[in-house]
């Protein structure tokens, strides 16, 4: 099977992280994973992509693709030839402007994803839908006591933590080698 993924490609890092991540778990799956990157803004920058979206599924045969947000998949419910699945992430139905164009790409998509029951039942999606949470691996990550993982990365055991992702902080550099290792948090204390 061959899918390709659209999704913006706006961010400084290209494809992000929870889409790359849920595309490796298809390749590791066997299924051949392609991504479409949509540079622009709002509806019109995103239609301006029409033409390569369309370039590259003629030149490609992509049995399945799947849009993340809403404007990506309105983009892709415009061409007939593939099946689109959407999946739905919160900003494409939250914000009013954009839930439009996430309303008509839930009529024309052959099968939509919400990451959460709220997002679902916001737009009020009655057939050919799932709820799939975005999540956490647990191959990679699991559940330990506060205190004992606060003393791992010598935290003071009195002070209030903040964390924030990684990738939502640039030109920091992160001194502790123990961090380094998990990657995915900032430790600010």
């Amino acid at each position: 099977m061959k899918v390709l993924f659209v999704c913006s490609g706006n961010s400084m890092f290209g494809v992000s992280p929870f889409v790359k991540e849920q595309g490796d778990s298809l390749r590791n799956q066997g299924i051949d994973v392609d991504y479409f990157l949509i540079k622009g803004n709002g509806i019109i920058g995103y239609l301006k992509n029409y033409p390569y979206l369309k370039r590259k599924i003629r030149l490609n045969k992509y049995n399945l693709i799947h849009a993340h947000y809403g404007l990506s998949g309105m983009l892709c419910v415009l061409q007939r030839k593939v099946p689109v699945i959407i999946t739905f992430h919160g900003s494409d139905i939250n914000n009013s402007y954009h839930r439009k164009f996430s309303k008509i790409a839930i009529l024309l998509s052959a099968y939509n994803i919400f990451v959460h029951k709220s997002i679902r039942d916001k737009i009020n999606a009655k057939n050919k839908n799932s709820i799939i949470p975005c999540g956490v691996n647990l191959n990679t990550f699991h559940l330990s006591n506060m205190m004992e993982a606060r003393k791992e990365i010598h935290l003071d055991l009195k002070k209030n933590t903040f964390c924030l992702p990684v990738r939502l902080i640039t030109g920091l550099k992160i001194q502790n080698s123990r961090l380094n290792l998990l990657r995915i948090y900032l430790i600010l204390n």
